[in-house]
C-alpha cells in the first residue's frame, strides 16, 4: 500500500506518490572519514539517492566498552589490592 504522506530527506523526496529513491548503506567504521566519504561517492556515483551510516549508538556503545576496558587495564597495572566499583 503506498504511503499518502511524504517527507524529505535531505532533498529527496519519499512516499506520497515520489519515485523510488535508491537507498544503501556504508559499511566502513564511521570515524575512518576517508573511507566512509570513498563509499558515499561510489554509491552515489552508481545511482543512490540516499546513502546511510552505520548507527552512531552502536558505534557509541563500542567505543565506550574500549575505553572502560583500556581504563580497567591501567588502574589494574597500578593498583596493589582488588578495586572493585559498585
Amino acid at each position: 500500500m503506498p504511503s499518502k504522506r511524504q517527507i524529505m530527506v535531505g532533498g529527496v523526496p519519499v512516499g506520497g506518490g515520489a519515485p523510488v529513491a535508491i537507498q544503501s548503506m556504508t559499511k566502513t567504521e564511521t570515524a575512518d572519514f576517508d573511507a566512509t566519504m570513498c563509499q558515499i561517492r561510489a554509491i552515489a556515483d552508481a545511482g543512490g539517492d540516499i546513502v546511510r551510516g552505520a548507527s552512531l549508538v552502536v558505534w557509541g556503545v563500542r567505543d565506550g566498552r574500549d575505553a572502560a576496558e583500556g581504563i580497567h587495564a591501567y588502574l589494574e597495572a597500578r593498583t596493589p589490592a582488588l578495586a572493585l566499583a559498585s
